[in-house]
């Protein structure tokens, strides 16, 4: 609990204002309880409350009297509450009270509070039927809003009685809305409010404030919501069960314009930025790669896709390893989401990675808008950049490859005719041999342009596939034998991607775990073994960063069955 207090204590007379705010933050929906206390009679006048609605101030006296060792002292107290609602927001101040005793005047110290702006408007008094004993009502701080806009729905009961207890609530789900609660305690331990409404006053409890994020556009008429209280009367002598339904909403979500929309819009809708960092910007001859990690933060949605990152034809990347935090408040769901790309280099040289962007709707100005990274200088000096590039794509390079270099036949001739007959002549032995020699160079021929059918090259890439990946294990088992853990998962992990990309024609870059289930089913590979492959793929990229661990011969033995089942399974 915040207490804000004034105090003055002068020839024994105590005289003390306070404010209680419940360690909340305090806005114009919230109810502030001042307190003032003295222990002398006197002429009171409250603070002038300029920037408030003020209600109660009524006294309440306390008075003792005890003797000890036959001295006999008396206590007198007399304490005011008052129930106060800000104007508006802002820096506001409550001013002094003051008590006047004997002739003279005692004040309390001025106490100023910080206010926000609340989401719930004003209550409207012709929305109420002054014989009810229970009122429900909702508040939504918006009733026309973008797909994907976030807005608050407060949700509060009134009574001219008193709240004894909350007997049942039930609040609706709101079809087309992902709803996020906004009060940390639990709606039966509450603080009630007192509301001056038509000349009559209400208690008032506020039961939920939810964010709802709406996911699809059109017209919707959310339902109300029932609640069953126990009510008593001032003194606690009378209860009563009564229940209440709350008035319906019609929100009007709008779709997001197609005018001008980016081509690489993703969804988003709020406010945004995005960053990029790179875990290294110099990679030499015993660097792999890197990671470059993508950040994106603001607040808005959550459910757009992920950025389009495009790198330099001389990087190529595995799919990214991603993280997603999100935090409703009043103000809308903080977000954000980071993606790690394991990135490697295929040349040497100085380049530039990015800027990448990010674009997303503005629903305050009604506008698509794009942030951008800055660029990272990378720098790659590795002698053995080139037979690692082959190392890493020798199977794409098949695909790639092929024979074009065909030796034709010498069709011109330097022949001279030996005498004049046939039989032993050059004409002889041409005409004998060229049936022959045509049949092999058709055979030759057709084998050739077999050789360079882009079907046939792509079958044989494939067969091949099979047998890369087997030696790429092989690889990461003699970095596992040395001890090399990272380097065994690295290797691990890139053996069965380029194996999974010579199967399906993807790069790796484009893969992921949703593609390569469609893709390797659609090739009537098992949807178990489709299974496992994913998850080998993910036990390797988290036991590479450390975040499980497990026995890497076991990784290494399960690799090579995968391959082996997908090998028999493959059409």
């Amino acid at each position: 609990m915040l207490v804000l207090q004034g105090f003055v204590a002068l020839s024994q007379v105590d005289f003390s204002a306070s404010v209680q705010t419940n360690g909340r933050e305090v806005s114009t929906d919230d109810k502030i309880i001042l307190k003032i206390k003295y222990n002398a009679k006197g002429d009171f006048t409250p603070p002038a409350f300029k920037d408030f609605n003020a209600q109660g101030g009524g006294e309440n006296v306390m008075s003792s009297i005890s003797i000890i060792n036959g001295k006999r002292s008396d206590s007198y107290s007399i304490s005011r509450n008052y129930y106060l609602q800000a104007k508006r927001p802002g820096k506001l101040v409550i001013e002094s009270a003051a008590l006047v005793v004997d002739g003279k005047t005692y004040r309390t110290q001025p106490i100023t509070i910080e206010v926000s702006k609340g989401t719930a408007p004003q209550v409207a008094a012709g929305a109420f039927d002054p014989n009810a004993k229970l009122i429900a009502k909702v508040y939504p701080s918006k009733t026309a809003v973008y797909q994907g806009e976030p807005f608050t729905m407060v949700y509060k009961v009134y009574t001219p009685y008193k709240f004894r207890q909350i007997r049942d609530v039930n609040f609706p789900s709101y079809t087309g809305f992902n709803k996020h609660s906004l009060l940390s305690k639990n709606i039966k331990q509450y603080d009630v409010a007192t509301e001056n409404i038509n000349g009559k006053a209400y208690q008032v409890l506020t039961l939920e404030r939810e964010l709802l994020l709406p996911s699809s556009a059109g017209t919707f008429q959310l339902d109300p919501y029932d609640v069953q209280m126990v009510l008593t009367d001032s003194w606690g002598w009378n209860t009563a069960v009564v229940d209440a339904k709350s008035n319906a909403v019609t929100i009007t979500v709008k779709a997001l314009p197609e005018t001008s929309k980016p081509d690489n819009f993703s969804g988003a809708v709020g406010s945004f930025d995005i960053s990029a960092t790179a875990s290294k910007d110099f990679l030499g001859e015993d660097d792999d790669g890197f990671d470059l990690q993508i950040e994106i933060t603001g607040k808005g949605n959550t459910d757009f896709d992920d950025p389009a990152i495009k790198l330099p034809k001389q990087f190529d990347s595995y799919p990214p390893e991603s993280e997603a935090e999100s935090t409703p408040s009043s103000s809308g769901m903080s977000v954000k989401k980071t993606y790690n790309y394991f990135t490697v280099p295929l040349a040497n040289g100085d380049f530039s990675i990015g800027p990448f962007e990010f674009s997303y709707f503005d629903p305050e100005s009604g506008t698509y808008r794009t942030a951008s990274t800055d660029e990272i200088s990378i720098k790659v000096d590795n002698p053995n950049i080139k037979a690692k590039r082959l190392a890493d794509d020798e199977n794409k390079l098949a695909l790639e490859s092929g024979v074009k270099d065909l030796r034709y036949i010498k069709t011109d001739t330097s022949l001279s005719q030996k005498g004049t007959y046939l039989f032993g002549s050059s004409k002889f032995w041409l005409a004998l041999g060229t049936p022959a020699l045509a049949f092999f160079i058709l055979v030759f021929v057709k084998r050739r342009k077999k050789e360079d059918d882009p079907e046939t090259e792509l079958q044989r890439a494939i067969a091949k596939a099979g047998k890369l990946a087997t030696a790429r294990l092989k690889k990461a088992k003699s970095h596992l034998d040395h001890g090399d853990k990272d380097a065994f998962y690295i290797e691990n992990i890139r053996a069965l991607y380029s194996y999974i990309s010579t199967k399906i024609g993807m790069q790796a870059a484009d893969m992921n775990k949703q593609t390569i289930r469609t893709e390797l089913e659609a090739k009537s590979v098992s949807s178990d073994t489709v299974s496992k492959l994913i998850s080998s793929l993910e036990q390797c990229e988290m036991a590479r960063y450390g975040a499980i661990s497990g026995n890497p011969q076991d990784v290494y033995q399960d690799s090579i069955q995968l391959i082996t089942t997908i090998e028999s399974e493959i059409k």
